[in-house]
C-alpha cells in the first residue's frame, strides 16, 4: 500500500493529464453523437414536412436492399 501511495504522489501530474485527456475525448465523442442525432432528426422532420401535403409518396427504401 505504501508503494501505491508513493507512486501516486510521484506521478500525480501524469495521472491528471491522462484523466483530462480521457475527459476531453469523451466530451468530443458525446458532442459528435449529439450533432449527428440532431442532423438526422432535422433532415427527417424536413422530409416529413415536405411530404405532408402530398397525395402520393413513393418509398424507394426497398431499392437499397
Amino acid at each position: 500500500m505504501t508503494l501505491l501511495r508513493a507512486n501516486l504522489r510521484s506521478s500525480a501530474r501524469r495521472l491528471w493529464a491522462a484523466g483530462a485527456a480521457v475527459a476531453v475525448a469523451t466530451a468530443f465523442v458525446v458532442a459528435g453523437l449529439l450533432l449527428v442525432e440532431s442532423l438526422v432528426r432535422t433532415v427527417t422532420e424536413e422530409a416529413e414536412s415536405e411530404a405532408g401535403g402530398a397525395d402520393l409518396v413513393i418509398d424507394s427504401e426497398w431499392l437499397i436492399d
